[in-house]
């Protein structure tokens, strides 16, 4: 972890890494990129958060503050559904994204079968599963832009090792 924070890169984009901290304990931390053409002039963009989501909005205004950019965008997975709510309630601004990779089932029932401890402790049934397209399959289970997921997947970035 200590060489991939030397490197000051995340997705092979120069990027800063805050640790928050409450009192004396780590709470979180992010790992913010610069503004580019996504983002536009004067954003900073998130792109991997862990730890207390509360106290990592608590501490945009100090990173804010410690930068030139005017806003503090935070990417997380459409299925992340508190930092939503969490977001919007100190002005931050959300931006879902969707997987960062492509993902197919090859094998439905094979998958279903290992799966199926996962999906009645989430609280589903493979009966509520409906039969679709491979495409529209993996969306359902992994989630999309538009879609929370069934399964929750480690989003790729510094976590994901």
């Amino acid at each position: 972890m200590a060489a991939l924070l030397r490197t000051r890169a995340l997705h092979c984009r120069p990027a800063r890494t805050w640790v928050v901290r409450v009192g004396e304990r780590t709470a979180g931390y992010l790992c913010i990129s610069d503004s580019d053409p996504q983002t536009g002039p004067g954003a900073l963009l998130a792109r991997e958060i862990a730890g207390s989501r509360p106290a990592i909005l608590a501490a945009a205004s100090e990173i804010l503050g410690a930068s030139d950019a005017e806003c503090l965008e935070i990417e997380t997975p459409a299925s992340v559904a508190e930092m939503s709510f969490l977001a919007e309630s100190v002005g931050c601004v959300r931006r879902g994204v969707g997987m960062h990779g492509t993902l197919k089932i090859i094998d439905p029932p094979a998958f279903f079968k290992a799966i199926k401890p996962r999906l009645l402790a989430a609280g589903f049934s493979i009966r509520d599963i409906p039969s679709t397209t491979p495409e529209e399959l993996a969306a359902l289970v992994f989630g999309s832009v538009e879609r929370e997921s069934l399964l929750p997947l480690p989003a790729c970035g510094l976590n994901y090792i």
